[in-house]
């Protein structure tokens, strides 16, 4: 509980936000299928959201496992707990992951236990303090160009 609301009920408000402007991404769904190994969405929204968005995108036969805040325990992003934790449970193997984010300080502990960093975002610019990312995309669907490299690279299967 934070400002004395339960977890539960500020996710479950919070998250209450129209999927109507999101369009269905088919050329993102194909991408990910091009990649090897499991597909992850880690986030720190309710599964009952990732879900929802997912379908709305028509991207849920692209991914394999939601890692929510609820597994996480109510343990936010960019704790190392929640990574921790996510590795725990889904028994990823860090040095042949990687991990997208569009939050540089999300980035931050999966690089130090040896995954594949890439930032999702158009700016070129990060805090002094915060570690780059071994790769950056201005968006997911610009991931069809670096593919060919994340299969000879750090992704297995």
């Amino acid at each position: 509980m934070r400002f004395g609301i339960p977890q539960h009920h500020f996710h479950s408000f919070i998250h209450l936000v129209p999927l109507g402007g999101l369009k269905p991404n088919l050329e993102l769904a194909r991408i990910l299928r091009l990649l090897p190994g499991k597909k992850f969405v880690h986030t720190n929204a309710p599964r009952k959201h990732a879900d929802a968005v997912l379908k709305h995108l028509q991207l849920s036969d692209s991914i394999d496992t939601i890692y929510s805040i609820e597994d996480a325990f109510g343990i936010p992003k960019p704790s190392e707990q929640n990574y921790k934790t996510m590795i725990g449970q889904t028994g990823v193997d860090p040095t042949h992951s990687c991990f997208f984010d569009d939050q540089i300080q999300n980035l931050a502990f999966p690089r130090t236990v040896g995954m594949l960093t890439v930032l999702v975002s158009d700016s070129r610019t990060w805090p002094p303090d915060r570690t780059p990312p071994h790769w950056q995309v201005e968006s997911l669907a610009s991931l069809d160009r670096k593919s060919t490299r994340l299969n000879s690279s750090h992704v297995s299967e």
